[in-house]
């Protein structure tokens, strides 16, 4: 990506009468290890990255004197809801120029133990989803969080698969979104009070591999031996049963190892009911051959019934050892699907696979903003045919917004009431009518095509800055796609038809 040059004479900076500041962020996953099945807990290490507009003061403290600047806000402190131990660094301010926005950067680096139910029913075939739910314990009236400007994927997990085997991970899911409160004012009034919140979900598939070759293969093999205790003569009763019993105390204490894997859980995972079903299928065949064995003592069994009988309680027990472990496979494979339809990556051989969130993959759930690492997991959410999530970026225009000069807005797709895709424009810069963070331009017929026509277009006004509940919706003109980086304004104003254009930031190709 290439950023586009901008006019350095005309500075933006943030006023608290443009609205709450914007303050963009990215998240990298470093490190995730120590999930422990039987605690319920795993560890992480989570580095977040912050961007956010200087106030005017700030500007000038910062020209002043670039070493002993010193910014007069910085993102809270980030408090984890589902943490045991935590500790959070925060990096000091650093100042940098995004087109012509005047720019603080700091970081958070996370570290510590997080609780997570497991749902283990179809262990070792389950899918966990390890969840981090992060609250900034400030109002969203003075800041709001939104997905990092300068890079779609603003939501990484670099992670080498090597380093936590027991699990195959997909694209991590991220909700920004908020949590509400009443808090006492000092008029003795309650006030709803709103926290950014941010709820990072790590979606990962066990390697049931590694169980199936330890656990299940031996177990079918020892309970595959009970089958060959009918090859001992049904006369040879103590004998047989001696066999059997061997085996069925080798399956006990397997379920004992597996049992140390787990938490104490008040039901039975797939692990457990494909022991019980051998416990139940040895202990028939130890029955059977009980049976047989009184059947030979006794003077009005024929031998030849006795070994019919034989034969047919062998081929019951094949029928049933066949059946339990086809019963096993199918959910293997039902497993394995699953994986496949949430876009769980292979982690085998050398290459390191990409995880990622990213902002081109967006769409809103209630008062929940949720991202997706690709379009085909986007698309199963949102049900949307087209892939027109290209336009999803930070863009510019300087004519747009008359007297108010350049002005920033992040372009972003939403499905509307009717579950149309439409193309909107969040502002990034504000100014005393429009604020930022307010959505400023919405599509209302579809999504401008390259090489296609002009698709209407609303703008959001209002007549008295002072009501911040004033805003309303007025249709305006046609927008139409120039090129990839090129959005041309058709502005409908009497007399004239007024035309503008809106430029991508960093241009694509």
């Amino acid at each position: 990506m290439e950023e586009e040059s901008m006019d350095e004479g005309n500075l933006k900076v943030w006023s608290p009468a443009h609205g709450p500041r914007q303050v963009f962020f990215s998240m990298v996953v470093k490190l995730l290890y120590d999930i422990d099945n039987v605690n319920q807990r795993f560890s992480a290490k989570i580095l977040l990255r912050f961007q956010w507009m200087l106030s005017e003061e700030e500007m000038r403290s910062w020209e002043a004197d670039h070493r002993r600047f010193k910014a007069e806000w910085t993102p809270p402190v980030v408090d984890v809801r589902n943490s045991m131990d935590m500790s959070v660094e925060q990096s000091e301010v650093s100042v940098g120029m995004l087109g012509n926005m005047l720019i603080g950067k700091c970081t958070q680096a996370l570290s510590g133990t997080f609780l997570e139910v497991m749902e283990l029913q179809r262990f070792p075939f389950d899918h966990q989803e390890f969840t981090v739910i992060l609250q900034f314990p400030d109002s969203d009236e003075k800041f709001q969080l939104r997905p990092a400007a300068d890079q779609p994927r603003f939501v990484q997990m670099p992670q080498d698969p090597q380093l936590l085997p027991e699990y195959v991970f997909s694209n991590p899911v991220l909700e920004l979104g908020s949590t509400s409160f009443e808090e006492l004012q000092h008029d003795f009034k309650y006030k709803t009070i709103s926290q950014p919140t941010l709820v990072l979900r790590l979606q990962a598939c066990r390697s049931w591999m590694s169980y199936v070759n330890k656990i299940v293969i031996t177990l079918a093999l020892v309970s595959a031996a009970v089958i060959l205790a009918f090859l001992i003569p049904s006369g040879d009763l103590a004998d047989r049963l001696a066999h059997a019993t061997t085996l069925f105390l080798t399956a006990i204490a397997f379920q004992l190892v597996v049992s140390t894997s787990l938490p104490q859980i008040d039901y039975m995972t797939v692990m457990d009911k494909y022991i019980m079903h051998l416990n139940v299928f040895i202990l028939s065949v130890m029955g059977s051959m009980s049976f047989l064995g009184w059947a030979g003592q006794q003077d009005d069994w024929e031998a030849e019934s006795i070994a019919d009988l034989d034969r047919y309680a062998l081929i019951v027990a094949l029928c049933m050892w066949c059946a339990i472990h086809g019963l096993l496979g199918y959910r293997g494979w039902h497993a394995l699907r699953c994986s496949q339809s949430v876009g769980i990556v292979s982690s085998s051989g050398s290459s390191m696979p990409s995880l990622s969130a990213s902002s081109q993959y967006t769409m809103v759930v209630g008062a929940t903003q949720k991202f997706f690492g690709s379009f085909p997991e986007y698309q199963a959410e949102a049900n949307i045919a087209n892939d027109f999530t290209f336009w999803t970026g930070i863009w510019y225009s300087k004519d747009f917004y008359g007297p108010h000069g350049i002005e920033y807005v992040f372009f972003f797709m939403e499905s509307d009431h009717e579950g149309k895709a439409q193309l909107m424009a969040r502002k990034i810069t504000g100014d005393n009518n429009v604020p930022c963070g307010e959505i400023s331009i919405r599509t209302t017929n579809g999504v401008p095509e390259l090489g296609g026509s002009s698709v209407p277009f609303e703008v959001k006004v209002r007549e008295d800055t002072s009501d911040p509940e004033g805003f309303f919706w007025v249709t305006s003109g046609s927008m139409r796609a120039h090129s990839l980086n090129q959005l041309n304004i058709y502005y409908e104003s009497l007399p004239t038809v007024v035309s503008s254009t809106f430029v991508r930031q960093f241009s694509i190709s």
